[in-house]
């Protein structure tokens, strides 16, 4: 089984590549991809009460279109806490919704803020994986939001969380935080979503946390999950170790059959 536990959808898609859900299929047939979770663009930025309310449909729309194989991630805007919270506690029994996503580069609110608390209780409170974008210091000053290190708060604090580092961190640096912030906590996890290429990648994430919290992610639509596939697929691991990383783990923390 293959899941992609980092997606997105629609409009956040690269103009180059068709964001339909036809095409979307099409892409997921073509690799072997059985499902993918998304967040929708329109509620990751600061957006309105409505855009919310709307991902929530469009999520339940996409999960049945798609056959139930495009699931979605809750959003927890920290600048909307007590809303977000309640979308999440009013629709949790949706199949749709596996997780609830973060992302603190975009909302300009240090991954160790207070108002980053309740979405990890709302985690702990229904069972669900905690995703977050999260990257090195890099030439985009949004990026000091969400450097691996300002994360271990949380992942102390909430060790019934399992919490995945989106992108693994992004750059060498940011990785190998994130990979020591990995090897003090067991409920940090990692995907291999954007462009993140480097050569034995995979295999120095799972050589430090082991193969068993590693995940595929590809950001499709922003990205062809070929790449990763490839990467993951021709790493010096076994393949039941890759097996794990292509969707055995994801199956596992999302609770999906």
């Amino acid at each position: 089984m293959i899941i992609d536990a980092h997606a997105h959808f629609a409009e956040q898609s690269v103009a180059v590549l068709d964001p339909s859900l036809e095409r979307c299929l099409a892409t997921m047939d073509r690799l072997g991809i059985d499902c993918m979770i998304q967040s929708f663009g329109k509620a990751i930025g600061h957006g309105k009460y409505s855009d919310f309310e709307r991902y929530i449909e469009e999520s339940c729309e996409l999960y049945e279109k798609s056959g139930k194989r495009i699931y979605s991630y809750f959003f927890y805007n920290p600048h909307m806490s007590d809303f977000c919270v309640r979308m999440i506690e009013e629709n949790t029994d949706l199949p749709a919704f596996v997780g609830i996503k973060l992302h603190p580069a975009i909302n300009n609110v240090f991954a160790d803020d207070e108002a980053y608390r309740p979405a990890y209780e709302s985690a702990r409170k229904f069972g669900l994986p905690v995703l977050s974008h999260t990257w090195a210091l890099t030439s985009n000053p949004n990026q000091k939001y969400a450097v691996p290190e300002l994360f271990e708060k949380y992942i102390r604090e909430f060790p019934d969380v399992s919490f995945i580092f989106g992108h693994s961190g992004g750059r060498v640096n940011g990785i190998r935080e994130a990979v020591a912030i990995g090897k003090r906590y067991k409920n940090a996890f990692y995907d291999l979503a954007g462009d993140i290429f480097d050569r034995g990648l995979v295999e120095y994430i799972a050589g430090g946390v082991g193969a068993e919290r590693l995940l595929f992610g590809s950001d499709l639509c922003w990205f062809d999950p070929a790449t990763q596939l490839g990467m993951i697929l021709g790493a010096s691991l076994t393949t039941e170790e890759k097996a794990l990383i292509l969707g055995g783990n994801a199956a596992r923390l999302f609770r999906i059959p």
